[in-house]
């Protein structure tokens, strides 16, 4: 998801220079900033865009916009999963390669033996082949990931359950890292592929990130003090982080964007609020 959240830094860092950080924004200036370009489903949770096509996904549905003046509309890729056990988790698009992360909605005694949980496209999602996984450290079959991004020299890292893993080998065989609690994201700038950012719901309400600058052999956790009065707020949905300088980091959390400018260094004196309204 890496170039549409590039598309995003530069729309957040235009509302932020527009609306500035000394007071709170008029609401108003958001007003038709938006506007519905379909397709008509109920709830979408994760959008990859390419040269050539957006792709939307859904829990249980695909859709695939071509960019193209020739054809609009989107199409519903031919995906089927079995919606009963598992949903659509993440979508993951490089080079020619499409993956699709199914994720159970089960405990795992409940999943059948063949259960799949990762697909790949290599047409731009007109076919679809199973990802056969091999190993995944020391866990056992029936995997099951929820999400998924691609680093240096197409180093494969995934979310299972609260482990990291690494593939070297499009997801046949994965590494597990260690890394000190179980994560809800996983975020890798494409102009700095050896960083490698995890986070989400914060034990004991602190913000927590980890980073890893070495593609994921060892990590360094940014967040062991707590921030006073962001409650709920500790958890990190997402990140992003200037390619021009790494050491400004936006996160996303629950009713404010906080912002670091030393790479994410743990303090609240580190963090302030932005005043966007969300």
């Amino acid at each position: 998801m890496n170039k549409f959240k590039q598309m995003l830094y530069v729309l957040l860092c235009v509302a932020v220079i527009s609306c500035g950080t000394d007071s709170d924004p008029d609401p108003v200036e958001w007003d038709g900033s938006w506007k519905v370009m379909g397709p008509d489903y109920r709830e979408f949770i994760t959008l990859e865009l390419t040269e050539e096509y957006l792709f939307a996904a859904g829990k249980d549905r695909i859709f695939r916009y071509t960019i193209s003046d020739d054809i609009s509309g989107w199409n519903e890729l031919d995906f089927e999963i079995d919606s009963d056990i598992s949903e659509i988790s993440d979508l993951l698009y490089s080079g020619s390669e499409l993956y699709v992360t199914v994720s159970s909605t089960v405990p795992a005694e409940e999943l059948p033996a063949g259960f799949i949980t990762l697909y790949k496209s290599m047409d731009g999602g007109h076919s679809w082949q199973n990802v056969e996984i091999e190993s995944m450290g020391e866990h056992s079959a029936p995997y099951s990931i929820s999400k998924i991004e691609m680093g240096h020299n197409n180093m494969l890292y995934a979310i299972s359950g609260e482990s990291v893993f690494r593939s070297e080998n499009s997801g046949s065989n994965w590494v597990e890292l260690e890394h000190k609690y179980g994560p809800d994201f996983i975020y890798i700038n494409n102009f700095l592929l050896n960083q490698v950012w995890i986070g989400g719901n914060a034990p004991t309400f602190h913000i927590y990130l980890e980073v890893s600058r070495d593609y994921g052999d060892t990590w360094e956790f940014l967040s062991e003090n707590k921030i006073d009065g962001i409650g709920d707020g500790g958890t990190v949905n997402t990140i992003l982080v200037n390619p021009e300088n790494p050491d400004f980091v936006l996160a996303g959390l629950n009713g404010s964007i906080r912002k670091s400018a030393d790479g994410g260094g743990s303090g609240s004196g580190r963090y302030r609020d932005l005043y966007i309204l969300l």
